[in-house]
């Protein structure tokens, strides 16, 4: 069962971030959270841009834009997004159904377009991003519990890549969705100061620099594990060398014969 608790936890950027005019959105509890135990996976469409965390923004406003004006909904269709940089984003009220026959579905935009274009770290990025949503859907992760749009209706949406991306994911459930990717601008709007207030007229920005600066740190972390573990490797191979030239020595040395490989690293040690 579906919390706010939960929601807000997998949520990156609160709407208040991304859409400035969200106190303009006043329905709430239509439906109970309880009610809520799927996650649906849709796309922008092939007229879209793969979107990052730079122009994400854009991208939702540009969608809540046509879905309200355009359209003539209440609001943005989609309850959550996430982008090719695995950052998740709030959308619709989750209290507020997509549509009448969407009860008991959380809608998940992935942020991405023209199909058939992303590359291998943008979807382990998103697959996280997804993981992390339907995580908070369903802790069990049953995979009756997610799917994509093309599977409950006919139609392109979500593209070809992210069809198979949703399967991976529902045939490979796990508690532990990968890392995120860090994005590019992570050090240099720490340098400069964003993330700690140092912009008190901008909170917005300085709300997304903190989850920049975060992801950099953990980014960080990882890099330092992964030199570690390789020195270690190369270290155990060393070790194992080592081991197998003592051997070899040991065995020359019970039948007074020296092996001309051991002899030339004998004479190479010496000098």
């Amino acid at each position: 069962m579906l919390t706010q608790a939960r929601y807000d936890a997998a949520i990156d950027v609160a709407r208040r971030v991304w859409d400035t005019t969200e106190g303009t959105h006043t329905r709430h509890g239509e439906r109970a959270l309880s009610e809520i135990g799927g996650v649906e996976v849709h796309w922008t469409g092939t007229g879209g841009d793969i979107a990052d965390h730079g122009d994400t923004d854009t991208e939702l406003l540009s969608f809540e834009r046509f879905h309200e004006v355009t359209k003539r909904w209440y609001d943005l269709f989609y309850n959550a997004a996430v982008d090719s940089e695995g950052f998740t984003y709030a959308g619709r009220d989750i209290t507020i159904r997509s549509q009448s026959n969407l009860n008991g579905w959380l809608t998940l935009l992935v942020v991405v377009g023209p199909d058939d274009q992303l590359t291998g770290p943008e979807l382990v990025a998103i697959e996280a991003g997804i993981r992390r949503m339907w995580q908070a859907v369903d802790p069990t992760l049953q995979p009756a519990s997610i799917r994509y749009h093309r599977e409950r209706s006919a139609t392109a949406c979500p593209g070809d890549q992210i069809a198979a991306l949703v399967e991976h994911i529902r045939t490979t459930p796990t508690t532990e969705a990968p890392p995120m990717a860090l994005h590019p601008d992570a050090q240099t709007a720490a340098d400069a100061g964003i993330w700690n207030g140092a912009d008190p007229d901008q909170p917005a920005t300085r709300e997304h620099a903190s989850i920049m600066a975060q992801r950099a740190k953990q980014q960080a972390i990882a890099d330092a594990q992964a030199i570690v573990a390789e020195f270690a490797a190369s270290l155990n191979d060393a070790r194992d060398r080592i081991t197998a030239l003592e051997a070899q020595l040991d065995s020359a040395l019970a039948t007074q014969t020296i092996p001309d490989p051991v002899r030339v690293q004998i004479v190479g040690i010496g000098g």
